[in-house]
C-alpha cells in the first residue's frame, strides 16, 4: 500500500501489515505462538530507521484509529 508521509513523499507499507490483506496462513497456523515473521520485523526496523528525524506529529495526531478484527478460540 502506498501513502504520503507528512512531507508529501510517497511511501510503501506492505498490505499484510494492515487490515486490508487476507489473513496470513503462517499467522493462522502459528495459532498465537508467532505473531511476526522475521522478514517483516527486519522490514519494520528499516522503516522505523527511515522515519527517525522526520517531523511527525506528537501523540496520536497523525494516526487514524483502526480496530483490528481479532480471532478468538
Amino acid at each position: 500500500m502506498y501513502y504520503r508521509d507528512p512531507t508529501g513523499r510517497m511511501r510503501f507499507l506492505p498490505a499484510r501489515w494492515t487490515s486490508m490483506a487476507a489473513p496470513d496462513p503462517f499467522v493462522l497456523i502459528a495459532d498465537g505462538r508467532a505473531y511476526f515473521r522475521l522478514a517483516d520485523l527486519i522490514r519494520l526496523k528499516d522503516r522505523l530507521k527511515e522515519l527517525q528525524g522526520m517531523d511527525i506529529p506528537a501523540g496520536n495526531a497523525g494516526v487514524k484509529e483502526n480496530m483490528p478484527h481479532v480471532l478468538r478460540k
